[in-house]
């Protein structure tokens, strides 16, 4: 029992050995240290800039680079500089050991900027890299990242008008074929635009086919006063029954449901084949007639001009004396 009691004993004598040896081993953190009390701009306006004081400290004992990267919503919209006169941007600060440092965060909130809360974060960060200097054992430098988060919230007057031009590839569609159209956006307003498009197929006043297509991701915003085509809309056709079509589209920005465009347009479906053999049969039906008519008028004609070139003859008699 008491053999057992030493053995633990030494296994954690030992344990605690290989900690304490591993806490003495030359190895360099490189620190930084940033005040992260949040950013927080209420009511910012659309083309304004609003610039933020970001504290940096080196706490290490060796001088430091310290990257500077703005992420999320706001990364588009920050630029760094070394103080609030200075023109030239910075994308990396230098710091000598233990220096504390200020530097500026500027952000211009873009012109189309639609009204809302943007988040996202101004990070300052270290680079690893191997000491080429050192002589004393192996050492390991880690890098290091503090955040500091930001919330922007953009106001102001926000005009929201635009338009929805629809071009149909076809109006006439064969049964199973795509319904295509190229939705063109016109924005007068002054935000950039992402509607979505509602469709209803109709027939006969009821509705047959419904589908909602959202703003596609891969596609940049209509910036204001301008006008952009978004890829193509298809359209299934397959379930839908032959005959005549009415197209009704719903576009609207989602920020502003109240103000809805509707556009429609009629087509059809199955019907090109069906029409073209009406008409061929009535084509043929009059190509019968007329043919007839023309054999007849012929006829008629040809016997005119054998009795014009062809007279009666007299009955001359030969008198003889």
């Amino acid at each position: 029992m008491k053999r057992t009691e030493g053995n633990k004993l030494t296994t954690t004598v030992l344990i605690a050995m290989f900690f304490i040896g591993i806490g003495i081993l030359p190895t360099k953190i490189q620190a930084i240290g940033q005040i992260t009390e949040p950013i927080n701009i209420e009511n910012a306006l659309r083309g304004n800039s609003y610039a933020q004081e970001i504290t940096v400290i080196n706490t290490e004992n060796i001088k430091n680079t310290i990257s500077l990267i703005a992420e999320g919503d706001i990364a588009d919209w920050v630029k760094f500089y070394n103080n609030i006169q200075a023109e030239d941007s910075i994308s990396e600060i230098k710091m000598e050991s233990r220096e504390r440092k200020i530097f500026i965060a500027k952000f211009s909130i873009p012109p189309s900027t639609p009204n809302g809360k943007y988040e996202g974060f101004i990070s300052v960060k270290t680079t690893p890299k191997n000491n080429n200097n050192d002589t004393e054992q192996s050492s390991s430098i880690v890098s290091q990242k503090i955040d500091r988060e930001v919330t922007i919230k953009v106001g102001g007057e926000e005009i929201i008008d635009f338009d929805l031009s629809l071009v149909p590839e076809k109006y006439d569609l064969s049964r199973g074929e795509y319904l295509k159209i190229r939705p063109i956006y016109n924005n007068y307003g002054n935000t950039d635009i992402t509607p979505q498009i509602e469709v209803r197929l109709k027939k006969d006043g009821q509705t047959a086919y419904t589908a909602i297509f959202p703003y596609p991701e891969n596609q940049p915003p209509v910036i204001p006063n301008s006008i952009y085509e978004i890829p193509a809309l298809e359209i299934p056709t397959s379930n839908l029954d032959n005959g005549k079509y009415t197209a009704v589209f719903d576009t609207y920005q989602l920020s502003d449901t109240e103000n809805m465009i509707e556009k429609d347009f009629i087509f059809s479906i199955g019907m090109v084949k069906s029409n073209s053999s009406e008409e061929s049969g009535n084509d043929s039906q009059d190509t019968s007639f007329w043919s007839i008519t023309r054999v007849m008028m012929g006829i008629v004609l040809l016997s005119s001009l054998i009795f014009i070139t062809n007279p009666r003859k007299k009955n001359n008699k030969i008198k003889i004396k």
